[in-house]
């Protein structure tokens, strides 16, 4: 438990420092772009900060295009997931059915690129989302794939 423990740790630290990367890009590379969604966001964190909203907010950014055929959206989606899960304590919301949500898509998008990481993912979500069986489904179909 302490391994698995101190793993999470690491993907906590790693996502949070790759979100603030992320975030650097996404203002210099596209500050005057209207897709930036970054006062949505603010808001979010400043107001709510539930996964319910966020929940709403990223799936209303995924239906602007198809992540699997459009590179920077999939990045875009990438570092707002990791934002929210970053935003959100797995303590807080480890019942919550769209936490769970939140954390398989991301895993899922992360699969896109970086099938390790998003196998820690999947393990991140079915740790601290057990009671959800469309979690473990998930991670079931993702292995298969595999």
């Amino acid at each position: 438990i302490t391994s698995i423990m101190n793993r999470v740790r690491n993907l906590k630290n790693k996502y949070r420092s790759e979100e603030n990367i992320t975030d650097e890009f996404n203002y210099t590379k596209i500050s005057a772009d209207t897709t930036d969604n970054s006062g949505t966001v603010n808001q979010i964190m400043m107001t709510t900060n539930n996964p319910e909203d966020w929940l709403c907010f990223l799936l209303k950014l995924e239906k602007k295009g198809v992540p699997q055929m459009d590179v920077s959206l999939l990045n875009r989606l990438i570092g707002r997931y990791s934002q929210a899960v970053a935003a959100l304590p797995a303590e807080k919301y480890s019942q919550d059915e769209s936490y769970a949500r939140i954390l398989v898509r991301f895993a899922e998008l992360k699969a896109l690129q970086d099938p390790e990481e998003a196998r820690d993912q999947f393990h991140l979500a079915r740790l601290n989302c057990k009671k959800f069986a469309f979690v473990h489904v998930a991670f079931a179909q993702f292995e298969l794939s595999q």
